[in-house]
């Protein structure tokens, strides 16, 4: 997305993409206790159990304003990206974060997933999941 971009929109993609890891993680993880089931590998190749990812895209022109704030700033040019747990959880925060980078600077933002997977300890609580017998190690 370009410039003028809904913020909003973009935290909820990072949230659609979260919820389908949590949701493909939880449902890996039941079938490796039912069964013994491995995870497929080309799922994990292809990020089912990755935490969403935030890119933003900085060419380095100068706001047109000075921004006088320690926070939502871009000191250089470059393609910044980190991976966001819980973006719902974060939602205004992110919102708000992105709508000053959005009226400051010339940037291009994008979303994706990233190559961090979501421990599966993460995924269990509130989930249903009984691990039983299995062990962490063998997890």
């Amino acid at each position: 997305m370009n410039k003028g971009f809904d913020a909003a929109e973009i935290v909820d993609q990072l949230a659609s993409i979260y919820d389908e890891s949590v949701t493909n993680l939880r449902s890996a993880l039941s079938a490796y206790i039912a069964d013994r089931t491995h995870p497929d590998p080309v799922a994990r190749s292809n990020g089912s159990f990755a935490y969403p990812e935030l890119r933003i895209s900085y060419s380095g022109a100068t706001p047109q304003r000075s921004v006088p704030r320690a926070f939502a700033r871009l000191n250089q040019p470059g393609i910044y990206a980190t991976s966001i747990a819980r973006p719902n959880l974060f939602r205004e925060y992110l919102v708000e974060q992105l709508e000053h980078l959005d009226s400051d600077y010339d940037v291009t933002i994008s979303v994706g997933r990233s190559t961090s997977e979501i421990p599966y300890p993460y995924v269990i609580e509130n989930s249903g999941i009984e691990v039983g017998d299995v062990g962490t190690a063998e997890l």
